[in-house]
């Protein structure tokens, strides 16, 4: 409100404002993924993005270690078991919600079959008494088309389940129906619960899979400088050397003797 010079702070407003706040501050807490700073700067990015994106991605590996701690999770293997079996448990679900879907299309289509079929039955019984004249067809068409319809998905029923199966009635179908809907919506609210719980567990994955990368390379890289600086000591020990000589201690006497010969260095 405002009177005269003076403003009042709604007590509403401030109260959205902190709610709003509060909202990003639980929406920076999620896990995401590494930043790929070398990338960012074959792009254009500048020196202080990249010190951002090196601090930004050093509290996901951190966020990634402590989800792994709350979860009881203590190897990489645990972690790629249990986020494969979130990951197929939604795949699971999603399954179920389109196969639900999908047999509620049928149930719809068969049921609207049945009731066209009720509604142009008092259509056909005296387009069959004029012997199915055309000009009755021609004054009837929609319906007697609906009909037709209808008489060529019961056909379709039968054929694939068997010529003794009985349509189903149409208070079948709405019990059917209810139950699938109510089951789709249960699957769903599942499976996008299950969705959110997996994009954690893949994030983290996928962190700890760039940390371990990065451990290796350290590794190669250190072994990569002991090994030169094994070969630079070498070569300070003998700075003369040129090439490696072999002579015999003894002649040989024969073709099949076996001359002993030891190695030393020529210096310059």
């Amino acid at each position: 409100m405002i009177a005269g010079n003076a403003v009042h702070k709604s007590k509403f407003a401030e109260k959205t404002r902190t709610s709003a706040r509060s909202a990003q501050v639980h929406q920076k807490e999620e896990l995401s993924f590494l930043i790929d700073v070398r990338a960012k700067m074959q792009e254009g990015k500048g020196a202080g993005y990249a010190r951002w994106a090196k601090v930004f991605n050093l509290k996901q590996m951190a966020k990634a270690m402590m989800f792994m701690e709350e979860h009881g999770i203590k190897s990489y293997a645990e972690l790629k078991e249990k986020a494969d079996g979130i990951s197929e448990k939604c795949d699971a679900l999603l399954e179920s919600v389109k196969a639900d879907e999908a047999r509620m299309s049928e149930v719809s289509v068969l049921r609207k079959h049945l009731i066209n079929y009720a509604k142009t039955k008092d259509v056909f019984a005296p387009y069959k008494a004029s012997g199915y004249n055309r000009e009755f067809y021609e004054a009837h068409r929609d319906m007697l088309a609906l009909r037709s319809a209808a008489k060529k998905a019961f056909d379709a029923y039968k054929k694939e389940n068997g010529s003794d199966k009985k349509l189903p009635r149409i208070s079948e179908l709405n019990a059917e129906y209810a139950m699938l809907l109510e089951r789709k919506k249960s699957s769903y609210a599942e499976y996008r619960k299950t969705k959110s719980e997996m994009q954690d567990w893949l994030v983290a994955q996928k962190i700890v899979q760039e940390i371990l990368k990065e451990d290796e390379q350290k590794k190669e890289q250190l072994h990569e400088q002991e090994v030169w600086q094994e070969e630079e000591n070498k070569e300070r020990s003998f700075p003369n050397k040129q090439k490696i000589a072999f002579v015999s201690r003894k002649p040989c006497l024969q073709k099949s003797d076996t001359c002993e010969k030891s190695a030393f260095f020529i210096y310059s």
